[in-house]
């Protein structure tokens, strides 16, 4: 648990800048060596640049830690020793326009001895912190000004070292090296003793330290750096709900020692710094709809270290289900789709591409533990239809009425038998309605849902839906989807 310490630097006066025009968007990424500065993309992986704006002149500096709103790109700038009274100089946040253009290498101040990770929001700049004895998360405001808070954990304590930062919401989230855990504090009330931490909110497997962290306001993605007892360090990217649940600890596969994870639209990025050496870096990219992957979607790197996306690119289509037949309503057909893996990558990405559906497991699609990629809901808010769902595995009758109701689907990576627990809210408990049970394919599978069972609606109020997939003896974990019905 970190403790909560505030720090406040003395405001100096700083104007509102102007933002630069709009521009294409990119992929950004720093290093873990000096000199190189900052790497860029175009999000199909083309025009990739190792350095396309370098540290500042003439010193040792390197950068560690970048993000972007779309107008600018922010980085750290670790810089050497100014002189022996100053033997660790705080890292300084160095800001140019997206085009790479008015390039301020000393923006404003940060906090801490080292930096590993950064995020953005609307008004605040945050990085992951590390001091000799500590760590934590500090931010600053995103106009400048020279003002910065900051929670750290105690000295003397277990350090938690953290190694990424992601915000959303009414939280920050945070990766812990040395404790195995992703981290969650409550922006509210930040850096001070009222602020809510649980330094252990999302535990991982004991050995596995993670580095990099972002969410796409459903779920949270994290990468596994090193993993105790192994040489060649970690590769496997996780993800879980936001609220810490469905946990899938190798959701996909990448390249050696994973240091920074990005999200764009449906899109999950991620550095690999391998062995360090010139050129052995890349960037992998993964597509949260299909579960495809491209393990080395730009190669060629040196040491990257944390990863950015403007988040200002077209956002891929979803899948689009075939036209249903005459006089059969959409919600009735359990259709299945798969695309090429990955989406469509440009010039840059090069590398290996798994399959549409991958297996998100070790032992691969012979192994004995399914997993989910994908849970979700054609609608979310609906009015029981007219006709009854199946409780268990049997044919779904076409009929012509209104086409009310929803569909429930879910994505698994292997032939599976899958149980759907519909909830229902009572207060602060949940109470089981009713469990559905269908035999899945490894694809995408559709589940008509009417809302209604042995010709009864369910009443209007707060639903859940859980997903369970057993296959040869073994469960995996739980995803759940939130659902409303109404009259």
């Amino acid at each position: 648990m970190l403790a909560r310490i505030a720090v406040l630097a003395v405001v100096c006066s700083g104007a509102v800048l102007t933002a630069a025009p709009a521009a294409p968007a990119y992929i950004w990424w720093t290093h873990d060596a000096t000199r190189l500065g900052v790497g860029r993309a175009a999000l199909d992986g083309s025009g990739a640049q190792d350095t396309f704006i370098p540290s500042v002149a003439g010193t040792w500096a390197y950068a560690r830690g970048v993000a972007s709103d779309g107008t600018h790109v922010y980085w750290t700038n670790h810089m050497p020793n100014t002189s022996p009274s100053v033997p660790f100089a705080p890292p300084i946040i160095a800001r140019a326009n997206v085009d790479g253009s008015d390039v301020n290498q000393a923006f404003t101040a940060s906090i801490g001895q080292s930096t590993s990770g950064m995020a953005v929001s609307p008004t605040h700049i945050y990085w992951s912190l590390n001091n000799q004895d500590n760590s934590g998360v500090g931010r600053t405001p995103i106009i400048g000004g020279q003002q910065y808070q900051a929670f750290e954990s105690q000295v003397g304590q277990p350090n938690p070292r953290t190694c990424g930062v992601a915000v959303h919401g009414d939280f920050v989230y945070f990766a812990n090296t040395s404790t195995y855990s992703i981290g969650r504090a409550k922006l509210d009330g930040y850096a001070t003793a009222g602020q809510e931490i649980d330094g252990e909110f999302i535990k991982l497997p004991v050995g596995s330290a993670p580095c990099g962290v972002a969410t796409d306001g459903t779920h949270l993605y994290w990468g596994i750096r090193e993993v105790a007892g192994s040489t060649s360090g970690g590769t496997s990217i996780g993800r879980a709900n936001l609220d810490g649940s469905g946990q899938v600890n190798t959701f996909w596969t990448g390249n050696p020692r994973i240091t920074g994870v990005a999200v764009d639209g449906d899109f999950v990025y991620w550095t690999s710094a391998g062995n360090g050496t010139p050129g052995a870096g890349s960037i992998g990219r993964g597509s949260i709809s299909t579960g495809g992957s491209i393990t080395t979607f730009i190669g060629g790197l040196t040491a990257p270290f944390g990863i950015a996306a403007d988040g200002a690119g077209p956002k891929p289509p979803p899948p689009t289900p075939p036209a249903p037949p005459s006089g059969v309503p959409q919600d009735l057909l359990a259709v299945g789709v798969s695309g090429p893996a990955g989406g469509g990558g440009g010039s840059g990405g090069s590398g290996t591409t798994s399959a549409a559906v991958p297996c998100f497991v070790p032992d691969g699609c012979q192994g004995p533990r399914p997993d989910f990629s994908r849970v979700w809901m054609t609608r979310t808010t609906f009015a029981p239809a007219t006709w009854n769902t199946p409780i268990a595995v049997g044919v779904t009758k076409a009929s012509t009425a209104a086409a009310r109701g929803t569909t429930l689907n879910y994505v698994v990576d292997r032939p599976s038998t899958v149980r759907i627990v519909i909830q229902r809210r009572a207060g602060k408990r949940w109470k089981t309605i009713v469990t559905l049970t269908r035999v899945a394919r490894r694809a995408r599978n559709a589940v008509p849902f009417s809302g209604r069972f042995r010709n009864r609606p369910l009443r209007p109020g707060r639903y859940r839906a859980l997903f369970r997939a057993t296959s040869a003896a073994q469960t995996s974990a739980p995803e759940s989807v939130a659902f409303t019905v109404v009259r």
